[in-house]
């Protein structure tokens, strides 16, 4: 809704309503050259009522149609403050609305902020933990691999040993063969352990770097979703800054057409307790076409004086309320 056309429709409206009062204006000037003749009259004799009462029937004809006027501007002025104060509310709700989104983006971004920071500290002791079992099953492989080779030779140079001796051990040759044997074995069995320790290692190193993985996966994903969330705030921003120059320039229409109300009602009051007195005035003035009646059966007759002073003081009465009511 424009500002500024709106207050010319104001504008226009008031415009009509003061073409009219320029109207009443010219019949007012015309009524104050007939109460200048009325007020220098000393004589009941010397009144022509037919002279007088074309100016107050038409001053009346003017103030009726310059009220309908303002009747109308009235109403179509408080249409517009009515679309007005609706308008305003929805785009207060709207402004109360985006500002709360603004809040919670606001909230969202230090949350995933929050979060970010946390994901990156999990991600580093995940890749540390990651790092470290993988160097210890690499040792582990190797201490295997290494065990294997010493148990295998061990068992070949027993075997070696106690065949050479045999001729001359008579036999003693087998407890050699035996000894290392038992050597052998227990090298074996420690390169399974090894080789035990050394799969598990690897499975930990593989467990932490998934989750390391994860977590800078989750970690992008947030500062995404913050970039969304930033974006989102421009646009608020950008919507909260329109509806408050939206806001304020409604609520300085709605200003501005409140006061032309007040000031049209005031003056709707005002035409109309000069269309009460004009009213009182009309009814003296056809009252005084007794006047010559009376004057002719009695010309000297006090009462017509009476009349007189009457009719004169009712048409300055209206000359004072007119001169005051008749601006805009």
């Amino acid at each position: 809704m424009n500002r500024h056309t709106t207050i010319e429709r104001l504008q226009s409206m008031s415009g009509q309503v003061e073409a009219h009062y320029d109207d009443v204006q010219e019949e007012y000037d015309y009524f104050i050259h007939q109460n200048y003749k009325l007020q220098a009259t000393s004589n009941p004799a010397n009144i022509r009522v037919s002279q007088y009462k074309p100016c107050l029937n038409n001053i009346k004809k003017k103030l009726a149609s310059l009220s309908v006027d303002i009747t109308t501007v009235q109403l179509n002025i408080t249409e517009e403050i009515s679309e007005h104060e609706c308008t305003i509310h929805q785009d207060e709700k709207r402004l109360n609305m985006s500002l709360l989104m603004y809040q919670q983006c606001i909230q969202m971004i230090e949350m995933s902020e929050a979060r970010i920071e946390e994901c990156k500290e999990d991600e580093q002791l995940a890749s540390v933990n990651a790092k470290y079992n993988r160097k210890i099953s690499k040792g582990a492989k190797r201490r295997a691999i290494l065990g294997g080779v010493i148990s295998f030779a061990s068992g070949i140079g027993g075997f070696i040993v106690g065949a050479v001796l045999a001729p001359f051990t008579l036999g003693g040759s087998v407890a050699v063969s035996a000894a290392y044997g038992v050597a052998a074995g227990v090298n074996i069995s420690a390169a399974v352990i090894n080789g035990v320790n050394a799969s598990e290692c690897t499975d930990r190193a593989d467990l932490h770097e998934s989750t390391a993985k994860e977590l800078r996966d989750d970690i992008q994903r947030l500062e995404e979703e913050c970039e969304k969330e930033e974006k989102e705030m421009e646009r608020l921003m950008s919507a909260i800054d329109s509806l408050t120059r939206s806001n304020e320039e409604l609520k300085f229409v709605r200003d501005v057409a409140f006061n032309m109300l007040k000031f049209i009602y005031e003056s709707s009051e005002r035409l109309q307790e000069a269309d009460g007195v004009l009213f009182e005035v009309i009814q003296e003035t056809d009252a005084f076409e007794l006047v010559p009646i009376l004057l002719a059966s009695n010309p000297g007759c006090a009462l017509a004086h009476i009349h007189l002073h009457e009719l004169q003081q009712k048409w300055e009465d209206v000359n004072n309320l007119l001169r005051r009511n008749l601006r805009y």
